[in-house]
């Protein structure tokens, strides 16, 4: 599409508002026209933010980034900021909403909770090895599940309240 830059990859994709918003190796753009034509975020991305990964949540939509955290935008897309308070690993591989949170799968600290829409973050990581690169997030059925690079699968377990090894006997 043009407008988008020669030199970066897209490395996410959603829908917000009429738009389609693309995370890249450069920031975010936004195409209202499926794709034909792409302008970047006005405020709050710059072109050194390298964006990894998407959710949206409460009309909300969050961006993960290699160097800046998680970025929030109420707006479709068009201006973010930042949404890390109590987030210590700004290198968010992954993101994924389960019921009224948001969790964040981090390259270093595994994964964290946010129960506000992104306002506030607690860490997560009870039962993941240490140094845990959280890689992807998913839900089903409620369950949520971690996959940790080279380290295998893991899903929350609220009754004991921490992760589990898919596979290990409980």
């Amino acid at each position: 599409g043009q407008g988008l830059p020669s030199d970066a990859r897209i490395n996410a994709l959603t829908m917000a508002g009429d738009g389609v918003v693309a995370g890249t190796d450069r920031g975010v753009f936004i195409s209202y026209d499926a794709g034909e034509k792409w302008q970047p975020a006005q405020q709050g991305v710059g072109t050194e933010s390298r964006v990894l990964c998407f959710a949206t949540h409460g009309g909300r939509v969050f961006a993960g980034t290699q160097k800046h955290g998680v970025l929030l935008s109420d707006d479709a897309g068009v201006t973010w900021n930042a949404a890390n308070a109590g987030l210590t690993d700004l290198f968010v591989r992954s993101l994924v909403v389960a019921g009224t949170r948001l969790y964040a799968g981090t390259d270093r600290e595994g994964v964290f909770v946010s129960e506000n829409s992104g306002f506030r973050w607690t860490n997560q990581r009870a039962g993941l090895p240490d140094s845990s690169q959280v890689f992807d997030l998913a839900v089903v059925d409620e369950t949520v599940f971690a996959g940790l690079y080279s380290q295998g699968l893991y899903r929350w377990s609220t009754e004991r309240g921490l992760w589990v090894k898919i596979g290990e006997v409980v």
